[in-house]
C-alpha cells in the first residue's frame, strides 16, 4: 500500500464494501505501506462511516500503526486487534 497502489485499492475497497452490515479488513498481506497507504486506510473508514457501516481492521501491520501514530491519527484506525 503505496503512493503507486493506492489508487487502483481506493476503487477496489469501495467497490467491495456491502451497503450495510460490518466489515473487518485483514491487513496481514500488506508487505509495505507508506503515508499514502496510511491516507488510504483513513479514507476507508471515512467511507464505511459515510455508509453507516461497523468497520474495523485487523492485523495492522507495524509500519501503518507506526506512521498513523506520528501523524496523530491512530485513533482514527478502528483496529480490532494488534
Amino acid at each position: 500500500m503505496d503512493l503507486h497502489t493506492v489508487g487502483a485499492l481506493h476503487a477496489e475497497g469501495e467497490q467491495s464494501f456491502p451497503a450495510s452490515g460490518a466489515v473487518t479488513v485483514d491487513l496481514s498481506g500488506v508487505e509495505r505501506v507508506d503515508s499514502a497507504g496510511v491516507a488510504l486506510l483513513l479514507e476507508w473508514v471515512r467511507l464505511a462511516s459515510h455508509r453507516g457501516l461497523r468497520f474495523s481492521y485487523s492485523r495492522m501491520p507495524p509500519r501503518a500503526l507506526a506512521l498513523a501514530r506520528i501523524g496523530n491519527a491512530e485513533a482514527l484506525l478502528p483496529i480490532s486487534d494488534s
